[in-house]
């Protein structure tokens, strides 16, 4: 069915279905048609994400499409988190997630079960005519609450694991054991006399990446970026490889990091620790003092790193000019601030992001709060990791261009937004009191960077680059190249990051085979395809888990402070309140229009303001106040506040 015409009672529609905590679900449609609601009754045991066959039973309030669930196609997602209660033949389990509308039964007396515990269970059969699936306990994990238990539920609820299967860390052993830098083939080129170095956080533990610089005769630089060279160790098909697909990316909480590689490899043979040897496949540019390559070369190598910075260590040497390495330091960041200039002379988007650090006790308790702010030290590192992964998509586009034909490779791809988000930012940004009128125009990165170096300084300026971030379409791995348009390239892979992210060790696999003109299949085509298809969507279960992680220590922190006041931008507008952020933690929370208290106010939804209707006090988008907390819900994740007068 492609046309919204057919859309009528009897018809079927076959897709993913979207439930709600409240019991109730909707089926989309063909492209402009209106979705279609499922009551209650009407799930037939649907869960949320499942495939589904929904048959049109006809219209309800408001023309709404009506539908009932008459086949589930697929089953989403078997395993949850919750927390057991104790029932009179066994245990329920109540789901973390929000979109799980049922407990789960679990018969019997299961061992560690406790009141107030929670467990990982997975739903083994649901018949027709029980109202709750029944399941089985795979972890009981601990009290509600506690820090390990909290943390283990957040990944383990999105699929993630920390332990690795048994003949995986058999093979990392194995690996270990047979590695010698002396057996190393020939064709890798030595890098060990020249001046290398890392930059990293202090917390880091893997290391994918190091910078060597040498300046040349003739005045330009020749710098190499020196990527770990997890493929020499991770073969296609190897125990290795199959759990890193399935994994997909490493993990990182806001106290411990969930590796996709096993750590014999993560932090010890592929990582390019200090004062060692080790294997590489490197990007070598000659750069001029103006920031030009005019030549590049990509292999294996073996390098070794002279020393270990942290950002504080390498911003601290570029600004007071002391250290050991201080004038390459000081060198690779001008040729760094010229590269960036012309990359977003070019279109790329300049978006200012800042990330929540938490300092934790010995039980993993938040006793204090940080933002992090991008410095030198830190754009120094991205513009030359950009660069890479820029050149490495270019050099394939080369030997496409030179042999004439296709050549298969893996992509990081974002795609330019629809014209609907767009005009509802455009709607946004107005009534934030921004010129976005772009009726006639073409949304474009020159455009973006306005409208956020507008924002500058202001209390609105975290509200702006969210907006803003939100009405991008989301980048994806992709065999199909379409350019990135937040970063303004035509080309763009990702190369840099193979230690934690598996779409980096395709490329470099793909890329060698390219330098090599070896010969690839087209039955492998579809293979990487869907290896992209799945880690796309992998990368949004791991973000989240990782901004859940975050927003729990939010509230955790906070709910040790209830009853103190707080600077906080309004967020969001609605009818029965609004959204604030609070400016110390960047906690997200709610004022109730009831807490107000001294009018009656109304929302005015063109201003994005509710407005009293007495006083005339408003309380607007974007708006700066002052706000107290009164109260911290962990099992919601929610913060409430008031105004204070």
């Amino acid at each position: 069915m492609t046309d919204e015409e057919n859309l009528k009672k009897g018809s079927k529609v076959t897709d993913t279905i979207s439930t709600t905590g409240s019991g109730y679900g909707f089926v989309d449609t063909p492209e402009e048609s209106p979705n279609i609601f499922i009551d209650t009754p009407d799930l037939d045991r649907a869960l949320n994400g499942d495939t589904v066959e929904v048959e049109i039973t006809g219209t309800g309030e408001k023309g709404r499409l009506a539908g009932k669930v008459i086949n589930i196609v697929n089953r989403a997602k078997r395993r949850y988190v919750g927390v057991l209660t104790p029932g009179s033949n066994g245990w329920f389990l109540a789901p973390d997630d929000r979109r799980m509308y049922t407990s789960i039964s679990i018969p019997g007396n299961p061992k560690g079960a406790e009141r107030g515990y929670k467990a990982y269970v997975e739903i083994i059969e649901w018949k027709k005519g029980n109202s709750l699936p029944t399941g089985e306990i795979l972890e009981v994990l601990g009290p509600k609450g506690d820090h390990e238990v909290e943390m283990n539920s957040i990944v383990l609820e999105r699929g993630i694991t920390a332990a690795f299967p048994e003949n995986v860390d058999k093979e990392a052993q194995q690996i270990q054991q047979e590695h010698s830098i002396e057996n190393a083939s020939e064709e890798r080129r030595d890098y060990r006399s020249v001046t290398t170095l890392t930059i990293d956080p202090d917390t880091a533990k893997d290391f994918d990446d190091a910078l060597s610089f040498k300046k040349l005769e003739d005045g330009n630089y020749e710098i190499g970026v020196h990527i770990a060279d997890v493929a020499h160790f991770v073969k296609p098909g190897s125990a290795i490889d199959e759990e890193a697909r399935e994994r997909e990316f490493s993990t990182y909480l806001v106290d411990r990091t969930l590796p996709m590689l096993p750590e014999i490899l993560s932090n010890d043979l592929c990582s390019l620790n200090p004062n060692e040897d080790k294997f590489a496949f490197s990007a070598i540019f000659t750069i001029t003092p103006e920031g030009t390559v005019t030549e590049r070369w990509f292999g294996r190598t073996i390098i070794h790193s002279d020393h270990r910075y942290t950002y504080e260590e390498a911003q601290a040497s570029i600004e007071n000019g002391e250290g050991e390495h201080k004038e390459i330091l000081q060198t690779l960041n001008d040729l760094a601030k010229k590269i960036r200039k012309k990359r977003f002379k070019n279109g790329a988007i300049e978006f200012h992001s800042e990330e929540v650090k938490f300092q934790l006790d010995d039980t993993g308790k938040p006793i204090g709060v940080s933002i992090k702010k991008q410095q030198d030290a830190h754009k120094l590192i991205e513009e030359f990791m950009l660069l890479a992964n820029q050149e490495v998509a270019l050099e394939v586009q080369r030997m496409r261009d030179e042999r004439g034909r296709d050549l298969l490779f893996v992509y990081r791809i974002h795609d330019k937004p629809d014209r609907e988000r767009i005009e509802e930012l455009g709607v946004f940004l107005r009534a934030l009191g921004y010129d976005f009128d772009i009726e006639d125009k073409e949304l474009t990165g020159r455009l973006v960077n306005e409208i956020i170096t507008q924002a500058e300084e202001k209390p609105e300026e975290g509200l702006v680059n969210t907006s803003m971030i939100r009405t991008m379409s989301k980048a994806e791995y992709s065999t199909q190249n379409i350019g990135h348009f937040g970063l303004g390239f035509q080309h763009y892979s990702h190369f840099t990051s193979p230690i934690r992210r598996y779409p980096d060790i395709l490329v470099h696999r793909l890329l060698w085979k390219h330098l090599h003109e070896e010969s690839i299949s087209r039955q492998e085509y579809p293979w990487y395809e869907k290896t992209c298809q799945m880690a796309s969507e992998k990368e949004i279960e791991v973000m989240q888990a990782e901004r859940e992680s975050i927003k729990y220590k939010q509230v955790e922190y906070l709910k040790e402070h209830i009853g103190e006041e707080f600077d906080a931008v309004i967020t969001g507008v609605i009818d029965k309140g609004f959204f604030v952020e609070e400016m110390e933690t960047k906690g997200n929370g709610f004022v109730p229009v009831r807490s107000l208290g001294d009018d009656y106010y109304q929302y005015d939804e063109k201003t994005y303001a509710l407005v009293g209707q007495k006083n005339g006090t408003s309380y607007r988008l974007g708006d700066e106040i002052r706000v107290k907390l009164t109260r911290a819900d962990l099992d919601e994740r929610q913060l409430d506040f008031e105004v204070v007068k």
